[in-house]
């Protein structure tokens, strides 16, 4: 009896263990306490043995007494190793160190090195976020890497979407309980995405972020992962919804949505993949309702999918749509000088010349730095015939972008300038052109 109960208690403590290190929650000690762990019960065990085989006179009660005693020591010595090696709290972030952090990462990203992107996503730390298991996470962590294929991981593709553009902290902010990090990325052909990195400290106490929000597309990296590991059903129809909308049959994703089960319309990725495919099949009704059902589950339109949307509306020239795709993705950055540079563009298409010269003003005061805003501020001034505005934005291009505007006389989009008194002023000021323009 005391050999069964001694082996029973035995077995139960290694299998409780096992299971711990199985499914425990990620951040606990697994393997590396069950090894320290049983080599000192094995020690115990050993001496116990010695010292009582001598004068035992019932070896199966004996031995049964010292494998419930094991099995016990497993538990508690188990038990003390989670406490003494489980990790000491992370010091929460202050808002300069994320915003120092954000300004080296997008002049690192700026200068070509993807490996400082990848280096600092802390992918440990998004497994923890979503709450997954040590089962799972194993599977999210194997999926993730091979994901991130050699030449191909995440800081190689915003490395090169911002070659030859720019990547541009536009501000810091506080969202979910953390501080967050908006980051401007303008390709070489004008395309517009805006990143959001969820900052966070890592292992090692350096800032790292656990998670990436990138607007066009209206991608999360963390919900990429709990879709791939805990929901199947809907991670299966978010990819094959995406592959069509890849292949641009964006009939063949609205006719597979109607025809996926209720609660599968109702999740987010899904409904936002049929107003994409909707938007660019070109038919009013089917974009209306999309938008309409949408909204039952998001009652405003978001950043996310105003950005996504805004290309194509503005390629239609929708224009007082662009304008509420604007205020949206305004509204999320809290106000960007890109984003009033393109606002100018849309009021200019709406026959608005003076709230056009208003934004770009707005917008080159903002950002003195940014070349789009100080030359959507000279179509603007021409556009509301005002000498002011055409002679400022010269002056910044000449004299802070270097470029020469030498063949302005000539030109009969600026014969009303040329007759103003700004005219002369700039022209007494201007460094001799180095050719026409």
């Amino acid at each position: 009896m005391a050999l069964a109960l001694g082996l029973g208690s035995f077995l139960l403590s290694i299998i409780a263990i096992l299971a711990w290190a199985r499914i425990g929650p990620v951040g606990w000690p697994a393997r590396e306490s069950l090894t320290a762990t049983a080599a000192g019960g094995l020690t115990l065990l050993m001496a116990v043995v010695a010292l009582v085989a001598r004068s035992a006179r019932r070896p199966l009660a004996v031995v049964g007494l010292v494998a419930a005693g094991f099995g016990l020591f497993l538990l508690w010595g188990f038990a003390g190793a989670l406490v003494a090696t489980r990790p000491p709290p992370r010091a929460p972030l202050s808002r300069t160190e994320a915003a120092d952090f954000a300004a080296l990462l997008a002049a690192r990203v700026t200068a070509g090195d993807a490996a400082f992107f990848d280096g600092h996503l802390d992918v440990d730390g998004m497994i923890a976020r979503v709450g997954l298991k040590r089962s799972e996470a194993r599977d999210a962590r194997k999926g993730w890497v091979q994901s991130q294929s050699r030449g191909k991981s995440m800081g190689s593709e915003v490395v090169k979407a911002a070659s030859g553009g720019a990547y541009t902290l536009v501000r810091v902010r506080e969202l979910e309980g953390q501080w967050t990090a908006l980051l401007r990325l303008v390709t070489p052909e004008g395309g517009l995405n805006i990143h959001e990195l969820f900052l966070s400290r890592g292992a090692d106490g350096q800032v790292a972020f656990d998670d990436v929000h990138m607007y066009m597309g209206d991608l999360r990296l963390s919900a990429m992962m709990t879709r791939m590991v805990g929901d199947p059903a809907l991670t299966k129809e978010v990819n094959a919804l995406g592959e069509l909308l890849r292949a641009g049959k964006f009939d063949e994703v609205l006719t597979t949505y109607a025809g996926l089960p209720r609660d599968l319309q109702r999740r987010r990725e899904v409904r936002v993949l049929r107003l994409f495919a909707a938007a660019r099949l070109g038919e009013e009704a089917p974009y209306l309702e999309a938008i309409r059902e949408l909204e039952e589950i998001a009652p405003s339109l978001d950043a996310a999918v105003a950005l996504t949307l805004f290309d194509l509306h503005y390629q239609r020239e929708a224009f007082d749509r662009c304008a509420a795709d604007l205020e949206a993705i305004d509204a999320a950055l809290g106000g960007d000088a890109w984003v009033g540079s393109l606002f100018c563009r849309v009021e200019l298409a709406r026959k608005r010349p003076a709230e056009a010269l208003r934004r770009a003003r707005a917008a080159a005061k903002q950002e003195p730095g940014l070349r789009f805003a100080h030359a959507v501020l000279l179509e603007a001034g021409l556009a509301a015939a005002d000498p002011v505005a055409i002679r400022d934005a010269l002056e910044r291009l000449e004299q802070q972008f270097h470029e020469d505007w030498g063949g302005v006389p000539e030109d009969p989009r600026f014969e009303a300038f040329v007759a103003s008194p700004e005219f002369e002023a700039w022209s007494a000021t201007r460094a001799t052109p180095a050719g026409t323009r």
